[in-house]
């Protein structure tokens, strides 16, 4: 898509920009963008150069190709360059694995080969990858589609991943397997049930990151108090050919 002008002032002013480290840049007006259907993206995210992906607030991707459209990021996402999405599928029991009898030469290219023999249908696409939230994934990594990786996980870098991830796991190689997890199971579950992601930053400014039993603690305190505010940034769409607000579920 081609980005107007009033899309180019909507990111900008919701802060959802293009990667570039610490430097802000923006979004220009008349700019070639590559943009999933679906597009739902959060304010405070940051994007790949030349894309806008489906992303939750404080996320960001520092280099993509059109396939690593098929991620759907949580919050607080750490993505590296090279992320490759592999969702292409062939039918491995069939008498050959070639897209010549299903594919790629239809009616319109080659009719009198067409294989019209009433063989079954199968998965051609394995979908997306689902992200949840406060995930790392390192540089050079490729992520069979449909897979989901668990909120706080880690993929190690030049990894390769056929299958779900859990929470909280730091897994790598080819094929990615688990490493260890980040913390011990109670500390685990106590950030899962907290869902800090979903707490307003300004709630957490005050809060010591690099003690996790401190955090925790003080974060019950704050929500028992009721300080903990929710954090409900905007949520942006495709409206035709334009950037704009997605209407909120009644």
């Amino acid at each position: 898509m081609k980005l107007s002008e009033s899309s180019a002032r909507l990111l900008y002013d919701h802060r959802i920009e293009p990667f570039d480290g610490p430097n802000r840049r923006k979004f220009r007006a008349e700019t070639d963008l590559v943009v999933p259907p679906n597009l739902e993206v959060e304010a405070f995210s940051r994007h790949p150069r030349g894309f806008l992906m489906s992303m939750g607030a404080f996320s960001y991707v520092s280099g993509a190709t059109r396939d690593t459209l098929k991620l759907k990021l949580g919050r607080y996402c750490s993505i590296a360059r090279g992320i490759n999405v592999v969702s292409g599928n062939h039918p491995i029991n069939a008498v050959t694995t070639n897209p010549f009898f299903y594919g790629h030469y239809h009616t319109a290219h080659m009719p009198e080969v067409v294989n019209d023999a009433g063989n079954p249908d199968f998965q051609r696409d394995l979908g997306k990858v689902s992200v949840g939230h406060d995930v790392w994934i390192g540089g050079h990594c490729v992520l069979k589609g449909g897979i989901t990786i668990g909120t706080g996980a880690i993929i190690a870098a030049g990894s390769v991943v056929v299958k779900d991830v859990p929470p909280y796991m730091i897994v790598g190689g080819n094929p990615a397997k688990t490493i260890r997890p980040r913390f011990d199971e109670e500390t685990i579950q106590r950030l899962l049930a907290s869902e800090w992601w979903c707490v307003d930053p300004k709630s957490l400014t005050d809060l010591k990151m690099f003690e996790v039993e401190r955090f925790c603690d003080v974060l019950d305190d704050m929500k028992r108090q009721g300080m903990a505010k929710p954090f409900a940034p905007p949520v942006f769409t495709l409206n035709g050919s334009e950037i704009a607000h997605k209407a909120k579920n009644r």
